[in-house]
């Protein structure tokens, strides 16, 4: 009786498996790419605005840092300013996972720490490029999670639970 090569079998059937698997992630980032290129170029091109939403849709990573200044010398910074992650998973829409932006402050008696978690929805109503009218009309639905301490949350009435007054257990 010969013996069987099983080894060599698995190692080929592994090999195919995956082979095939990285070229169907492949074709699918392609066609995901391609779709969000083709959803870009029906809009203005226009450059992003600072610290604040663009109404165009974009994919990207995006942080910004702002400094407050005021008039008693004191200042605050905003490491993150609410931005994040903004993916375009269909071809009118944009979805933005915000990072919690990390705050800063020199006054005495303050403290520094996260705010809030935040999403936002981008729907992308009307657009023309710059060779068809040069205009764009979205509509912005937004949502925040009230998970910032330290004074940081948007949501401050809090109860002694910690959770804030709407979510409270009974």
């Amino acid at each position: 009786m010969r013996p069987v090569k099983l080894p060599f079998l698995t190692s080929e059937l592994l090999l195919a498996l995956i082979t095939g698997s990285i070229s169907c992630q492949t074709s699918f980032v392609q066609q995901y790419q391609a779709r969000v290129s083709v959803t870009q170029a029906q809009q203005p091109h226009w450059v992003t605005p600072l610290v604040t939403v663009t109404p165009r849709l974009e994919q990207e990573l995006r942080t910004d840092f702002v400094r407050q200044s005021f008039a008693s010398s004191y200042r605050n910074w905003n490491y993150g300013n609410s931005k994040g992650l903004e993916l375009i998973p269909e071809r009118h829409t944009e979805v933005i996972f915000n990072v919690p932006p990390f705050f800063s402050r020199e006054a005495p008696h303050s403290e520094d720490g996260f705010g809030d978690v935040s999403f936002l929805l981008k729907e992308r109503i009307f657009a023309r490029d710059e060779e068809q009218g040069n205009a764009i009309v979205p509509a912005f639905l937004g949502a925040s999670i009230p998970t910032g301490r330290n004074g940081n949350e948007s949501c401050r009435g809090r109860n002694p639970r910690g959770l804030p007054k709407y979510a409270e257990v009974v």
